[in-house]
């Protein structure tokens, strides 16, 4: 049997196109940028309850993700809501919510100076550089809040249901 040329070359075509912006940032030494990694805003007319199951970690913050879902609209690549909550000052850990389904992921990482993202972007970048996160702004004497910046700027990609780490810079 012989294989399909177009099957083989549709796929030849969709691994170097989900590889390249990789591929270019590693090769260049440059952070990945949010364009090189766009995400298709789809409307979501009501967002589905969060699917929190006993049991899990996510059952553990199910007061927290509950509130904070139904409070935030969708913001994150395409369909989904990026939330986060408290773990020590500074400290916060985060969650993406996909509005269709209601599943929810865990970050198996936290922040101290907040995240980047954007509704029609898959990349999320922890612990931006350059303050560029909203949610943690230091006095230059707060020893606590500059402790908690972190000494790298961490960029992930969202598959849709976890985070590929693509690159990493020292602040």
């Amino acid at each position: 049997m012989k294989p399909n040329r177009v099957a083989t070359a549709s796929v030849a075509y969709a691994l170097f196109m989900f590889a390249w912006p990789t591929l270019a940032s590693s090769e260049t030494g440059l952070p990945p940028q949010f364009k090189d990694f766009p995400s298709e805003i789809v409307r979501v007319e009501s967002k589905a309850s969060p699917a929190l199951k006993p049991m899990t970690n996510a059952w553990r913050f199910r007061t927290t993700i509950r509130e904070s879902y139904a409070d935030t609209p969708v913001n994150f690549a395409g369909h989904f809501v990026a939330i986060s909550w408290g773990c020590g000052a500074p400290c916060q850990q985060w969650a993406i919510i996909n509005a269709q389904t209601g599943s929810i992921y865990l970050a198996s990482f936290s922040t101290g100076n907040g995240a980047l993202f954007y509704t029609d972007s898959q990349l999320f970048v922890a612990d931006p550089p350059d303050d560029k996160a909203e949610s943690q702004s230091c006095d230059d004497d707060n020893v606590m809040c500059q402790l908690g910046r972190g000494d790298f700027a961490v960029y992930y990609r969202w598959t849709g249901s976890a985070f590929e780490e693509l690159y990493k810079v020292s602040k």
